[in-house]
Parts: C-alpha cells; sequence; structure tokens
C-alpha cells in the first residue's frame, strides 16, 4: 500500500512510497503542470499524488474502510475524495480556497476505493482529510512531523501520533522511530527511511518513491526500489495569491 511523511523542522521535505498491486501509471512532469503521477482503473488515468503547479503537495492513500465514509453522490456539500485530489493537483482548489471550505463540505469515499489524504502547502501547513472519520488543519508549527500509512489518524479531532492496530502500523511504527532519533534528515535520510518502509514480498510492491523538496521546489524519485538511482526534477515556480 503506501507510506508517506512530511518533516517541518529546518526545512520543509514531503516522501512518500507508492505502493501499487499491479495497475498502470503515467508521471507527468511537466514544467506547467506540476508532478502528477496517474493510476489507469477501468481504461481511464486518474490523478493519484504529486505536486500542483502552486506547490501543494497532495495524496490519496488506501485506509481501513468506515461505514461513515461510504460512497454517496456528489453535490455542492458533498464531495467524492477523487474530486478533491483533481482539483487541488490540477490547481483548480488552492490550499487555502480548501482550508475556508472544510467546514462546509463533507467527503465521501469513491465507490470502489476508501483512502485518505495528506495535503501539504508551501508554509508546511498541512490538511489531514479521512472520509467519515474527519478534517483537521495542523500549522507548521503544531509538530515536526507527520506520517500517514494506511490505519487512520483521526480520533477524537485529533491526529494522533502512535497507533496499536491497522494495515501499515508496522510502517508507522519504523518511520517514527527513524524521525525521532535524528534531529533533522536530509534527502537521503528520507530516501533511507522510504527503503526502510518499502515493500516488495505482497501483493502491493514499492513502483516509485518521491522526496519533495519544498523550500526549494524540487523533485527527487526512484523507481522500482533502485535507491541507487534517483532522478532530480526542478519545478517551476509559480506562485499562487490564492494559496
Amino acid at each position: 500500500m503506501c507510506t508517506s511523511f512530511v518533516l517541518r523542522r529546518k526545512s520543509i521535505l514531503v516522501a512518500m512510497n507508492f505502493d501499487n498491486n499491479g495497475k498502470d501509471i503515467n508521471i507527468s512532469d511537466s514544467l506547467d503542470d506540476g508532478f502528477i503521477v496517474s493510476v489507469k482503473f477501468k481504461g481511464n488515468y486518474f490523478p493519484s499524488f504529486g505536486i500542483s503547479r502552486s506547490g501543494i503537495f497532495v495524496n490519496d492513500l488506501e485506509v481501513d474502510p468506515c461505514d461513515e465514509g461510504k460512497y454517496r453522490r456528489q453535490s455542492d456539500k458533498i464531495w467524492v475524495n477523487s474530486t478533491l485530489v483533481n482539483k487541488l493537483l490540477k490547481n483548480m482548489l488552492s490550499f487555502n480556497q480548501l482550508y475556508k471550505k472544510m467546514d462546509s463540505l463533507e467527503f465521501v469515499n469513491g465507490p470502489y476505493s476508501s483512502t485518505h489524504n495528506m495535503i501539504v502547502n508551501r508554509n508546511g501547513d498541512v490538511i489531514i482529510n479521512e472520509p467519515g472519520r474527519g478534517k483537521i488543519y495542523s500549522k507548521r508549527e503544531d509538530s515536526n512531523y507527520l506520517i500517514m500509512t494506511n490505519f487512520p489518524i483521526i480520533k477524537n479531532n485529533k491526529i494522533i501520533s502512535v497507533g496499536k492496530t491497522g494495515t501499515g502500523i508496522d510502517r508507522f511504527e519504523i518511520a517514527k522511530d527513524y524521525i525521532e532519533n535524528r534531529k533533522d534528515l536530509s534527502i537521503g535520510d528520507c530516501f533511507e527511511l522510504l527503503k526502510l518502509t518499502s515493500q516488495s514480498e505482497s501483493e502491493w510492491k514499492t513502483d516509485l518513491s518521491i522526496v519533495y523538496d519544498v523550500t526549494n521546489n524540487t523533485v527527487y524519485i526512484s523507481k522500482k526500489m533502485d535507491f541507487n538511482n534517483i532522478q532530480k526534477i526542478e519545478l517551476l515556480s509559480i506562485v499562487d495569491t490564492n494559496e
């Protein structure tokens, strides 16, 4: 499945392992569009995660399901999660606009999925969205890091920093221990942690690993767990006045 974390210390770094169960993916790194990874489903490609041209990181990770987040028809006040991801990655919705809409919107899963989202702006502020469980805004100064795998991390309107059960708890604990035992992490450290949390033995295998250096608007990527071969992509810096 997937592992993602954001570091909010001296610099802002966002990292993610995209674990895939055999679906075709497409990577778009056009300077005009940002860096977007799309997944093929029923003949069409749908944005899954990446960085918008205004520098907003968005992911869409599988999560243990709950009844409250099940699919319902979309309306002005109910959005399917895929709509949120698409609007953010395609720069049709800014981080600040989402923040202002949060209390008036309800998010639900698509008919065939259960996912949650980590959304990070250039300042290191984060919105966690879990359909059926809630939405939380976390300012940069609230914590040094946040980790997301495949169990819910919202409980009683708070982001939990430790889990006991759920899918991906092992990867969560590996990441937590690694981060907490270091004063700061470099790009190389992030890839080392992605290597430690990568998957090769299960149905879900790590297909793509990325580190996003928010401060320098640069993405580093490694494909198929080849952590000795890292590609650097410098994104076009576009200021979004609505961010």
